[in-house]
């Protein structure tokens, strides 16, 4: 499972790249950068600035990466020697595992959601969308804690 949700992940920053590439020219240089609570653009940038939203969906997938290879150094409820650690510590790295898919997928939309509003094709990124992908992102965090908790 986790080989499965590290390939979906890689998938999502690769798709968020690639069709920021397939619509580049299409896109006008001015395109919607914020949207009001009813999803109508109410901000607007250079198209550039899907480059640093990519760039942002990277970065945070490699430092999660980064940090999910040193679980000695996590900051975890219990005790170095204590026999629980290794399930803590394993727990946590699957917690960072989801949140790297989830994430790689919601930047993905956020970019999709913008292209189709820049090119007049779609609606504009309803805040039920950004409450569902932080839902989502506090419900994974939530469970791997009521797990560690529990000691599941």
């Amino acid at each position: 499972m986790q080989r499965l949700r590290e390939v979906a992940g890689l998938v999502g920053l690769l798709a968020i790249v690639l069709l920021i590439l397939v619509e580049w020219q299409r896109l006008p240089e001015t395109i919607p950068t914020r949207f009001s609570i009813h999803g109508t653009p109410d901000g607007f940038g250079s198209k550039s600035m899907l480059w640093g939203i990519a760039g942002i969906a990277i970065s945070a997938y490699g430092l999660l990466s980064v940090a999910a290879r040193f679980r000695s150094s996590f900051h975890l409820p219990v005790a170095r020697d204590d026999v629980r650690r290794p399930h803590f510590e394993e727990l946590t790295v699957e917690m960072l595992g989801w949140l790297k898919l989830e994430l790689a997928w919601f930047m993905f939309y956020v970019v999709w959601v913008i292209v189709r509003s820049a090119l007049m094709d779609g609606p504009g990124l309803s805040s039920w969308a950004a409450m569902a992908g932080t839902a989502v992102l506090l419900a994974t965090v939530g469970i791997c804690l009521w797990r560690g908790v529990r000691g599941v």
